[in-house]
């Protein structure tokens, strides 16, 4: 069928029932076609012979994304290259082989560094820097580099599902961290079509490598008195460290990389930035008399040219504090306490708020939780850090130091909560803590600085070079926040 192909021709021939394809011959540019399916969808092709004389059908577009004249145009360029002598079809089939070989050459850690660059900065909810660098030293230290160098087309399922039950048997929690991000990456490279099919089963993580069951562990006010006295025999800034976390109930990362530009209102203050926290909220918190002490011995004299972004903790002014493996066991042995890790002290922070009588939103407050905050009033609430925060944790704080100095006894917070309840809940057990391997996603065995070892200062001593600018761009801490790297 040869007519001069219009628009309305086309929908009057759309629009006609058919039960077998119809060919419709263009009879203003020869070769050019319009097939039309029974579904009615149409698409454009040019029907040529080659220079030795094979015939080829050329597809340049589909109906109506390319109209009358854009496929009249296209097709014109497809039968001057058929003249002089070239194969359009042959030239797509060898690019094709090309891109398929090119995807093919990519290998695991190139295709590793392209996914992970590209999370990084996604315009959609990006990676944070903590999670980067876990994610970063889990793929380090567990994907070997006999698989990093090979393609990616060629490591099979059987490659990848060893490799990731190897890790559960071993560490579970690094089994399950590490299945996570190896499925995310291969959901990735098959989207990009680096390889044909996502490798790993669909619902395979249970029998692989299952989600750790979340911890428990609570440290009594013994357990934490005791660690505070061990931290004693520690090197200034250890022992710093070790006392922060007890007294503010922050992160690892957060207290590691705490710097001079963070320290406000005489020292009383401390301003973390949203670029260090979790959520990327702002958190404002109280420093005690306890915590101010132990600020004043590893203060520096002269912060120079670093000004605020001087950091208190780390070997060095412009690092934090990293490598605490070491620390933990050695407090484990000092204080004759374990079976916790740095981020229990934070849970033992948040149960003692509770025996004080802090209401459950200043305690969530304190710990700059979003319990409660639904999505629509995160969006258009934007006033800052809430001074329930500064409240709560001024009491645990006292407290804390009402238990070192000797003023109350250990356990009297507890036991005075279990008084005041009804008599059927006073006798509550307490949850069974089952020691597991340790579950940190990246390094096997955690390395303390030693150059972290500094000499102590006088104690007497005043903050000095205070700045009220924070640093919004602070070094994030090396160490997981949120799970240990040693047994516990």
């Amino acid at each position: 069928m040869r007519i001069a192909v219009t628009e309305a021709v086309i929908a009057d021939l759309q629009r006609e029932t058919r039960t077998r394809l119809l060919d419709v011959w263009d009879a203003t540019v020869r070769g050019l076609v319009l097939r039309i399916l029974p579904s009615r969808r149409a698409s454009w092709s040019v029907r040529a012979w080659t220079a030795d004389g094979r015939r080829t059908s050329i597809k340049i577009g589909e109906h109506p994304s390319t109209k009358v004249a854009d496929a009249r145009r296209l097709a014109l360029v497809q039968l001057g290259a058929v003249q002089q002598g070239r194969d359009p079809i042959g030239e797509r089939r060898a690019a094709r082989e090309v891109r398929r070989a090119a995807a093919a050459a990519i290998t695991v850690d190139q295709a590793l560094t392209d996914w992970q660059r590209a999370r990084i900065y996604s315009a959609e909810r990006p990676w944070s820097r903590t999670y980067a660098y876990r994610v970063e030293s889990a793929l380090r230290v567990h994907i070997p580099r006999r698989i990093r160098l090979q393609p990616l087309r060629d490591i099979r399922r059987e490659t990848w599902t060893r490799l990731l039950a190897g890790v559960a048997q071993s560490t579970p929690g690094a089994g399950a961290f590490l299945y996570t991000v190896v499925s995310s990456f291969l959901g990735y490279a098959e989207a990009m079509g680096w390889i044909e099919t996502h490798p790993l089963p669909r619902r395979g993580r249970t029998l692989i490598a299952p989600h750790v069951p979340p911890r428990t562990r609570v440290l009594d006010d013994h357990e934490w008195l005791a660690v505070w006295n061990a931290a004693e025999r520690e090197p200034v800034k250890l022992r710093a460290f070790t006392r922060l976390l007890i007294l503010t109930a922050c992160r690892v990362s957060e207290v590691a990389n705490i710097g001079v530009g963070e320290i406000m209102a005489d020292g009383a203050i401390w301003a973390i930035p949203a670029a260090r926290t979790k959520n990327s909220r702002e958190h404002i918190l109280p420093l005690s008399q306890l915590a101010q002490r132990e600020l004043r011995l590893v203060w520096p004299p002269d912060t120079g040219a670093l000004g605020p972004a001087w950091m208190l903790l780390g070997r060095s002014p412009t690092q934090g504090f990293t490598g605490n493996g070491k620390l933990l066991r050695r407090l484990f042995e000092a204080s004759g306490t374990a079976g916790w890790t740095w981020h229990d002290l934070r849970r033992t922070a948040r149960t003692g708020m509770t025996y004080l009588n802090v209401t459950e939103a200043d305690a969530e407050a304190a710990l700059n939780h979003v319990t409660g905050r639904s999505k629509l009033v995160a969006t258009y609430d934007h006033s800052g850090p809430s001074a329930s925060a500064i409240t709560a944790l001024r009491v645990w704080q006292s407290y804390v130091a009402d238990v070192v100095e000797g003023r109350r006894s250990p356990g009297d917070a507890e036991a005075r909560h279990r008084a005041a309840l009804p008599e059927d809940l006073r006798y509550r057990s307490k949850p069974k803590f089952v020691a597991r391997k340790k579950a940190k996603p990246g390094r096997k065995a955690p390395v303390l600085d030693q150059g972290a070892d500094q000499p102590r200062q006088d104690p007497d001593s005043t903050l000095t070079g205070r700045q009220p600018a924070l640093v919004p761009e602070a070094v994030e801490a090396a160490e997981d926040e949120e799970i240990c790297g040693v047994s516990g």
